[in-house]
């Protein structure tokens, strides 16, 4: 609603802040899983799996989902945010949670930073 951001200097959202605003559903789903890893509950481990997999699944890029949105808003931001994703989807089988959140964040800061100089 262009009417809540009056103070604005831009009224309206501009593609990048739309896809922060799209990563965040992706991003809240693997932050669930993490949390429900560190506990370490057995009857909830398989919500750990559903949680990954629709985070996986909404970071395609893809009409109606949040990848597209992500993807069209900043293609370096995407490429982080489905690093982030799947290194911690992938983790959270082997690993503790907090220590696959760690790693996946490293590995996705440095697959970043080489895409950017790759293209400067």
């Amino acid at each position: 609603n262009p009417t809540y951001r009056l103070g604005k200097k831009f009224v309206n959202l501009s593609d990048f802040e739309e896809a922060k605003i799209a990563a965040a559903g992706p991003i809240s789903n693997i932050l669930l899983a993490v949390l429900i890893k560190m506990f370490n509950i057995k009857p909830l481990s398989e919500i750990v799996f559903m949680c990954s997999m629709i985070s996986i699944a909404y970071m395609a890029p893809l009409p109606g989902l949040d990848g597209l949105k992500i993807y069209f808003g900043s293609r370096l931001f995407y490429l982080f945010i489905i690093t982030f994703v799947l290194s911690v989807s992938f983790l959270l089988n082997f690993l503790s949670g907090f220590l696959a959140l760690l790693i996946g964040l490293i590995f996705a800061l440095i697959i970043l930073v080489r895409r950017f100089y790759k293209t400067s």
